[in-house]
């Protein structure tokens, strides 16, 4: 009854409308200066994201007392303590996301790196475009068809055995690259320029040839088209009121799908590449 009777009140949406602005405020205030901190002055994210988050706590906190709430009767103490209290459950949870985020992309970089320099170690320097071409398809063609024994997993068991076997299989693959593995030396030397720099370059340069961007474009839709149905599989099957094996048998369907879609554009794909081969783009010196 206090909440149909508060919701009655103009006075009540006036103070939401001010919250929300406030809250918005202060995201952007933390965003700013997260990015200041990080790329102006080079400090760590973890000091980068607790500076922020002083910076935007405070804007909150005056703002949302002088103006949200008019409450600048109260003892400032007081309501500092609670309302910093709150804050700090909220930035504590964000902060740990920050983390898993930045340790997830770090990792993930590296893996794709090691990979790279791994290629470039074991085959002569005239195979090395091939060859990552064949990982490349390799990880292609291993999502295509780990999404229907992902689903036939779900099938067969349940979706916590699911999660239980891929944990497994993915405890094997870290096992076999880390025993499996040989060690190699690291080889050639870098020319001094930065890395983002360096990563820029490159990009302007693949996207400056218009052939290869068409078939980049087509090499994105493709897997795309593939993910998108992955990713609206639960969802759907959710609001259908299904069980977790229909969403099993949907993505076992996947793979069917997407070889519709390669099917339907393999003669433009082939264009693409014969037009690109004329002009020589991947000619090793």
């Amino acid at each position: 009854m206090r909440l149909l009777h508060g919701m009655r009140r103009p006075a009540n949406w006036l103070q939401l409308v001010r919250f929300g602005i406030v809250g918005s405020l202060g995201f952007v205030i933390n965003l700013a200066v997260y990015t200041l901190c990080v790329h102006g002055l080079a400090i760590d994210y973890h000091v980068a994201a607790v500076t922020a988050w002083l910076v935007a706590v405070a804007n909150n906190f005056v703002l949302n007392r002088h103006w949200t709430f008019d409450a600048a009767g109260g003892h400032a103490g007081f309501q500092a303590a609670r309302f910093i209290a709150v804050s700090l459950v909220a930035f504590g949870v964000s902060l740990l996301l920050l983390t898993l985020l930045v340790g997830t992309g770090t990792l993930g970089g590296i893996a794709s790196a090691t990979q790279g320099a791994l290629v470039r170690s074991v085959v002569p320097e005239a195979s090395y475009v091939p060859a990552r071409s064949l990982i490349r398809i390799a990880a292609q063609v291993a999502q295509v068809g780990g999404n229907p024994l992902g689903g036939l997993l779900l099938v067969a068991t349940s979706p916590g055995g699911a999660f239980l076997i891929s944990s497994a299989a993915l405890v094997i693959a870290a096992s076999l690259v880390r025993f499996g593995l040989g060690q190699y030396p690291v080889t050639g030397a870098t020319d001094g320029t930065a890395l983002l720099r360096d990563s820029l370059r490159g990009v302007r340069q693949v996207f400056s040839y218009v052939p290869l961007r068409r078939l980049l474009l087509l090499a994105w839709l493709v897997p795309m088209f593939s993910v998108a149905p992955e990713a609206l599989a639960a969802p759907y099957v959710a609001g259908q009121h299904g069980s977790p094996a229909l969403v099993g048998w949907w993505l076992a369907a996947l793979p069917a799908i997407a070889f519709q879609i390669i099917r339907g554009r393999s003669e433009r794909v082939a264009r693409i590449v014969n037009e690109i081969a004329a002009d020589r783009v991947f000619e090793i010196r």
